[in-house]
């Protein structure tokens, strides 16, 4: 294996064939432009598509489908409470608020559940960063994030199949099947994380990589300018904090979050209404915005 070479502090490597392409090339003529709008790696090098290929494969795929299961266990409450929970049970009034946000369910879903919730959408966001150049990242972070209306919209159409198909089997109803099958979903996701996930390129263990493309992509993402090794300081805490993008970003964001929230009960709105209720028609919507 041909061994690096440092130049001006950068280490350089010949290991893999690269395109003549920059990261972020200062002139391109139209054909280039539709193609690297359709899929950024189409005027890479085949060996190039291939390693990025398999990056694809592996940590925007779990990614993915890790974020799809999320939203798809999030939304199971309310379409289960429309799809016969609501009756069964029965909930009446204010009771299904009260339920969801009595001290106990807060404690025991807040403190657990929410804490590996919370830290998820931040981590895969560093773990995509890391291993993905400036100009690949932006179609890969809309992905990740498309998958979240994906999960809404099909916990909606497994719960409109449950109900129809599963309605009564071995004594359970329809929404009671919706949970079941929700974790039967989920669980390999999780098993899979162990295999898929390859942490950073400068400490990374998976298997799937070779020794050689370890260290292409590290040299990759040194190129880049990504200083992978930095360890979390005070002083690089604040330097972040006094930059304008991330107080514009954390303001829009937060609002975005409360107006998205919004539509997490509108099933429950338009039931208290007996309105027709499709549950997959609003995750459509913003998947298309």
């Amino acid at each position: 294996m041909e061994s690096p070479t440092k130049q001006a502090g950068v280490v350089s490597t010949n290991l893999f064939p690269t395109s003549n392409t920059q990261d972020v090339p200062s002139k391109q003529s139209l054909k280039k432009r539709i193609r690297e709008i359709v899929w950024d790696t189409l005027d890479r090098s085949p060996e190039e598509r291939r390693m990025i290929a398999k990056l694809d494969f592996f940590i925007l795929t779990w990614a993915s489908l890790a974020y799809f299961s999320k939203n798809l266990n999030t939304n199971n409450l309310s379409n289960a409470y429309v799809s016969g929970m609501k009756e069964e049970l029965p909930v009446v009034g204010n009771e299904y608020q009260t339920f969801t946000t009595m001290w106990t369910m807060l404690e025991r879903r807040a403190m657990h559940v929410g804490l590996a919730e919370g830290t998820f959408y931040p981590a895969v966001h560093t773990v995509l960063g890391a291993w993905y150049t400036k100009r690949e990242l932006a179609k890969r972070s809309c992905i990740f994030f498309a998958t979240a209306f994906v999960g809404s919209m099909f916990s909606g159409y497994l719960q409109a199949a449950l109900h129809d198909g599963m309605d009564g089997v071995h004594g359970l109803s329809g929404w009671r099947w919706l949970f079941i099958f929700d974790g039967v979903i989920t669980l390999p996701m999780a098993l899979w994380a162990y295999y898929a996930l390859p942490d950073l390129p400068s400490n990374t263990r998976v298997k799937w990589l070779k020794p050689e493309e370890k260290e292409y992509f590290l040299h990759r993402m040194q190129k880049a300018g990504r200083d992978l090794e930095e360890p979390f300081t005070l002083k690089g805490l604040k330097r972040v904090t006094m930059k304008w993008h991330f107080w514009v970003y954390t303001t829009y964001y937060t609002f975005f979050i409360c107006s998205e929230n919004i539509g997490s009960y509108m099933n429950l709105w338009l039931k208290s209404l007996n309105k027709l209720v499709e549950p997959t028609l609003k995750p459509v919507l913003r998947l298309i915005r």
